[in-house]
């Protein structure tokens, strides 16, 4: 028997689950988990990516381009400035005027706009 050139075996790079994403900026990358956002805010040519466990990111980018990327994973735009995680959302509460407050589960309350309320449709009647 002829003898075979067995390839060496090279391990290929473990895949990243379908919630994680890498944020960019400039020669910074980080890994996170779409799961651990509770918000995205506007900062001025920047946003802000605050996590679960209080960490915050600051990416040159802009929001519009974020809530594109992140609609996937249930964040949402909830104000012009803001985009929420619905899954961290535990309490949600209707003004008179037709804006909202919602509470996440940080404990932090975040003021939402009626323009942006169609994103929040379903919160209330378990679906999301």
């Amino acid at each position: 028997r002829p003898a075979r050139a067995v390839a060496p075996s090279v391990a290929a790079p473990e895949p990243i689950a379908a919630s994680e994403f890498w944020l960019r900026d400039g020669r910074t990358s980080i890994l996170v988990d779409a799961n651990e956002i509770v918000s995205v805010v506007s900062a001025g040519n920047y946003v802000e990516f605050q996590l679960g466990d209080r960490r915050t990111h600051l990416i040159r980018t802009t929001l519009q381009a974020q809530e594109a990327r992140l609609a996937p994973f249930r964040i949402v735009r909830v104000h012009r400035g803001r985009l929420v995680n619905l899954k961290r959302i535990v309490a949600l509460e209707s003004r008179a005027s037709g804006d909202f407050e919602l509470r996440l589960d940080t404990g932090e309350t975040v003021a939402g706009s009626r323009r942006f309320k169609a994103a929040l449709e379903g919160i209330g009647d378990g679906a999301a």
